[in-house]
């Protein structure tokens, strides 16, 4: 009897060192499904991060192209009102010159 009790406490160990080597094999593979889970999200996200950076940097671009042709204009707008005025300035100028001429010396 008591080498059937022996025999069955080591059935029973068997059993169990089976059951915690098949959870060990079970464990390893969850560990190894969740890092391959973890490197693909990864990657997904370095992807979407590289899009989104270049997305930014093409509506950055174009910002600056819009803002740079903008001012542009602006700056053409400018330096045709201060040419307008510098010529009607001249006109003024060569008009007050001859009357300050006319003035000082007369109909000659």
């Amino acid at each position: 009897m008591n080498e059937n009790i022996l025999q069955s406490i080591q059935g029973i160990e068997q059993e169990a060192d089976q059951i915690k080597n098949s959870y060990i094999n079970e464990i390893e593979k969850v560990k190894e499904a969740t890092t391959k889970k973890i490197d693909v999200a990864k990657h997904n996200m370095e992807q979407a991060l590289e899009e989104y950076s270049k997305e930014l940097e093409s509506k950055n671009n174009e910002k600056i192209s819009e803002f740079t042709t903008k001012i542009r204009e602006e700056e053409s707008g400018v330096i045709q009102h201060l040419k307008a005025r510098f010529e009607d300035k001249d006109e003024e100028f060569v008009q007050a010159t001859v009357k300050e001429v006319l003035r000082r010396y007369g109909n000659c």
